[in-house]
């Protein structure tokens, strides 16, 4: 199952009284042809009752990755959450898909949620409906996921896969993956907030790449898969995210990853593997096959205003209005902020992390900052709500 991490360093951030404000980018189409996804992500599960745990931001992944896509230009995605995540909706949407796209459109698809490896030594994703005791009849093994996507013709496809022993779909040639003898038990609560294990003991297994992705290169110009890890996947409850979904977010939203306004799939692969590695201790995996596959252009066109600096700079304009001109703010507050604001564009240049306090202040400081107001009134109870919590417990330096 899908795992993220929720140890005592990533503690919940206060809600807001203002909405947070997604600037997000996104994914454009490889080629020609229109761009189609399917995102699928489940927080609860029907077998909760038999003791599967919740988890906290699966919907959250999949409803700002389909944000993203929507603004560049993805035809509807197809989105499928919680109860409509059944194993009988999802290979419905995937015949769909196979029945309708082209060989010049574009395929992704993204899943958060739980994943699971069975006594069989197969790796499952945990649909809504899916029981431990019979992942075959409700889940959907991956090796079975990849059949139903070589289905689909679009000659370019990139597979996104943020839940626990998704690095299974993705082994090395050279032999099989040898995984740790000790699995996680997803159904009691444990201090790591693990995206999925399961409750069967973890055993080494092995599959072989070729037989995995059997099939893709004669029918596929181009297939990529970005798994979130060979173990545990985890959740960072500061980022309301995934690990491995906070690192894409990362890549489509800021040129934090070339310095330009397009990544390549390269690109991409190398800053997800490094980036997840750094927020969660997480080891994800990557594939490619296909001619030239590395220098697909996976996101086009990251805007300027996703730049760190610039959003950084914007964000003190407004906290110089909010202190000295309309008095809505402390100056404490105010130099707090800049603070956090400035840690954060070096965090993302030199590769360190934000302590819980700093992150927590940074995603509120933003989302305050960069929300629209519809007017002077809105835009001082956002100024007074930031204020506040950043006296409380946002600022650098106090106790958390």
């Amino acid at each position: 199952m899908r795992g993220r991490r929720s140890v005592a360093t990533f503690r919940s951030r206060a809600t807001l009284a203002c909405a947070a404000v997604a600037l997000l980018t996104g994914f454009p189409a490889f080629a020609g042809g229109k761009s189609y996804a399917l995102l699928v992500g489940s927080n609860r599960y029907a077998s909760e009752n038999a003791g599967v745990r919740p988890l906290a931001y699966a919907e959250n992944d999949v409803n700002e990755l389909a944000a993203a896509l929507i603004k560049l230009g993805y035809e509807q995605p197809l989105v499928l959450l919680n109860r409509g995540a059944k194993r009988r909706d999802i290979l419905r949407e995937l015949s769909w898909l196979a029945a309708t796209l082209k060989p010049d459109d574009t395929f992704l698809l993204f899943f958060a949620g739980h994943g699971v490896r069975g006594l069989n030594r197969a790796t499952y994703w945990l649909t809504y409906d899916a029981e431990i005791g019979f992942l075959d009849d409700e889940g959907i093994r991956l090796e079975h996921l990849l059949d139903y996507v070589r289905d689909i013709k679009a000659n370019h496809k990139l597979i996104l896969l943020d839940h626990c022993f998704s690095g299974d779909v993705v082994v090395s040639q050279m032999g099989p993956n040898r995984a740790t003898t000790d699995g996680i038990d997803a159904t009691v609560g444990t201090g790591s907030g693990a995206r999925g294990a399961d409750a069967y003991r973890v055993e080494p297994r092995g599959v072989a790449l070729d037989e995995i992705v059997k099939g893709f290169e004669p029918r596929s110009s181009g297939l990529i898969i970005l798994a979130a890890a060979s173990g545990p996947a985890f959740e960072l409850i500061e980022r309301q995210h995934g690990a491995f979904t906070a690192a894409i977010l990362e890549a489509a939203t800021t040129r934090t990853v070339t310095g330009r306004a397009d990544v390549t799939a390269g690109e991409l692969l190398s800053w997800t593997v490094t980036r997840v590695k750094q927020l969660a201790n997480q080891d994800a995996r990557d594939f490619i096959a296909g001619e030239n596959v590395g220098n697909w252009i996976v996101f086009r066109g990251v805007p300027p205003d996703g730049v760190p600096s610039t959003r950084a700079k914007r964000c003190k304009e407004r906290l110089d209005d909010w202190q000295e001109k309309q008095n809505w703010i402390s100056l404490q507050s105010k130099i707090d902020a800049v603070v956090i604001l400035r840690k954060w564009v070096e965090s993302l240049s030199d590769g360190t992390l934000l302590t819980g306090c700093e992150e927590r202040a940074r995603s509120a400081i933003l989302s305050h900052c960069e929300l629209p107001a519809p007017s002077l009134k809105a835009d001082e109870v956002c100024a007074k709500d930031l204020d506040e919590f950043l006296l409380k417990k946002g600022c650098p330096g106090r106790p958390e």
